[in-house]
Order: C-alpha cells, then structure tokens, then sequence
C-alpha cells in the first residue's frame, strides 16, 4: 500500500511539472545574481508587464538568485504581445489570453542570452461577467507564470545547448 501511495504522489508530481531542482539555479557565464527592472509594455494590454515582472522576480527569489543593485547581471524584458479571443470547440464558450515576451540576460554591455518566449492559457466563462472576469484574472496569473517559467529555464541554458 506504502509502495503504490508514493508511486501515485510520484506521477502526480511528475505530471504537474514539479522538478527536484532549483529553478533558475544555473545563469550563464558563472553569473550569480540578477536584477529584474520593470518590463517594457509593447502590448495594448495595459498594466501587464507588471504582472509579468513580478513572476519572474518571484522565481529568480525563489532560485535565491534576485539581487539589487548589485547584481552581476541584468535580465530586461519587453512584453511584445498580449491578446485575449475565443478559441473555439467545446459545448461552453472558451476564452483564451496569449502573451509573448522578449528577455534579454545582460552583464554590464554583454549580451550573455536573448530569448523570445510565448505561451496561451485557456479559461471558460463563468454564469455571469463576474465569474468570466475571475477566470480571467486566474488565467492571467498562470499565463504570467508559465511565461516567468519559461524565462527563467530558458535564460539557464547555454547558448547552443
């Protein structure tokens, strides 16, 4: 019975993208510590390189890797594009927020990594605009998060690799 628990919480884990490693553990170069300014807001979409920004803060904290001023590097972003549509199929409406994001991992003048990140998030309507504005907002959170997720992986891995 022991066995069978831990081999269900194994998959569950697994299946929810939990790693055994620290996010944004490795930078590039030997580079230690970073700082995020506020993204660039390129996208009609007012308010959301905040959002974004703070994702990525929360995972290079998290990583133990976010500094101030005195970091060795500077991870700067621009949110290109942000939109919200139907996507179609399904018996109930179905909406969905997309967003691309250009980060740039600088030390000093050097460009030590650039990257173009997307992702889309899906969220139903709710019984009435305040239940839709909600899912909305959920799916916003998780977008930014997937976005700083992805950020964060990819600015971690050697050019080339």
């Amino acid at each position: 019975m022991r066995r069978a628990l831990l081999l269900v919480t194994w998959v569950w884990a697994v299946g929810c993208g939990y790693r055994l490693v620290v996010p944004g553990g490795s930078l590039p170069l030997g580079v230690k510590s970073v700082q995020v300014p506020v993204f660039e807001n390129r996208s009609y979409e007012p308010n959301v390189e905040a959002l974004v920004t703070e994702a990525v803060r929360e995972r290079y904290a998290r990583a133990g890797r976010l500094a101030g001023e005195a970091a060795e590097a500077t991870v700067n972003g621009v949110v290109i594009d942000w939109r919200g549509g139907v996507a179609f199929g399904g018996a109930r409406p179905t909406y969905q927020v997309s967003a691309t994001v250009r980060v740039t991992l600088k030390k000093g003048d050097q460009v030590l990594r650039e990257v173009i990140v997307s992702q889309i998030e899906t969220f139903t309507t709710g019984a009435d605009v305040l239940l839709t504005e909600s899912n909305r907002g959920a799916a916003t959170r998780r977008l930014t998060e997937l976005l700083a997720r992805d950020v964060v992986e990819q600015l971690s891995v050697p050019p080339g690799a």
